[in-house]
């Protein structure tokens, strides 16, 4: 034990301050540690894609930087969303391509710019409890900023199918390698390389949007791979809708590279389902 006397002379209460502040910093070293010992290395980074556009086309690229609103890539963030918030018209001639592309007549391109309000993940209510957090904010991502998957989950998947299916049909922002068949379920948080911290808020539930080939545009007439997602990959407490991929909210930027090492803290959030051919 030691004492030290503050009350005696300004030299004691600095020396105060110091012995405390090393104290502190000597815990604070010890907890990173500790905590650092609980992540694990599970792959790298197998691809990286941007949305501009949400249901467009992707861009891939083989690096970009993280940030709370997405993976930013030559100036592009990722993709919009159909809901009700403060955004900037492109324009007619943006939305008279688009309609007459596509065969509308009252289709409108907008953009989010940095300076309008976006929307809190945390607001969207569920008939189940997820990670979100005050705070963890997206412009037009239906619940994140992110969406990963694993190449060895497609690979499990396309094993079951007639014609296999590129990652594109599920339009994930970061795909990942090396690791067992929806070993994502059961992830907690995600570390990328030296810096990049994730955390991951929920599995997510896939729509009909998954059965139209992102090279053609064409759905599919047997409903695939959806309609084989649901005889195992349905689990309690989501409802209908096979779950395949995770949402996550950044913690800590930087740049991410395909290649990067990914490592994991894991927890069990979900009961994994029994698989079945």
């Amino acid at each position: 034990m030691f004492a030290v006397d503050i009350n005696q002379s300004p030299l004691g209460l600095f020396s105060f301050f110091i012995i405390v502040s090393g104290i502190k910093l000597t815990a604070l070293s010890w907890l990173r540690k500790k905590r650092s010992e609980m992540f694990e290395c599970v792959g790298r980074v197998h691809a990286l894609y941007t949305f501009p556009v949400k249901s467009c086309g992707a861009i891939e690229c083989q690096e970009a930087q993280a940030t709370p609103l997405g993976l930013s890539y030559q100036g592009l963030l990722d993709r919009i969303y159909g809901v009700n918030m403060d955004v900037i018209d492109c324009g007619d001639v943006a939305a008279s391509w688009l309609n007459t592309f596509l065969g509308y007549d009252n289709l409108r391109l907008v953009y989010s710019p940095s300076y309008l309000t976006k929307r809190d993940a945390a607001d969207k209510v569920f008939s189940w409890t997820n990670n979100a957090r005050e705070g963890d904010m997206t412009a037009f991502s239906y619940l994140t900023s992110y969406l990963m998957t694993s190449a060895s989950s497609l690979h499990d998947l396309n094993q079951r199918l007639d014609s296999p299916i590129s990652m594109l049909n599920f339009r994930p922002n970061i795909a990942i390698e090396g690791t067992p068949p929806f070993d994502e379920d059961n992830w907690l948080e995600v570390k990328i390389g030296d810096s990049v911290m994730m955390r991951v808020v929920d599995v997510c539930g896939r729509c009909p949007i998954t059965t139209i080939d992102p090279t053609t545009g064409e759905k599919d007439p047997d409903r695939q791979p959806l309609t084989k997602l649901k005889t195992y990959r349905r689990i309690p407490p989501y409802g209908s809708a096979p779950v395949f991929g995770i949402y996550c909210a950044l913690e800590t930027g930087g740049r991410v590279q395909v290649g990067d090492r990914v490592y994991v803290m894991r927890g069990h959030r979900i009961k994994r389902p029994t698989l079945s051919l």
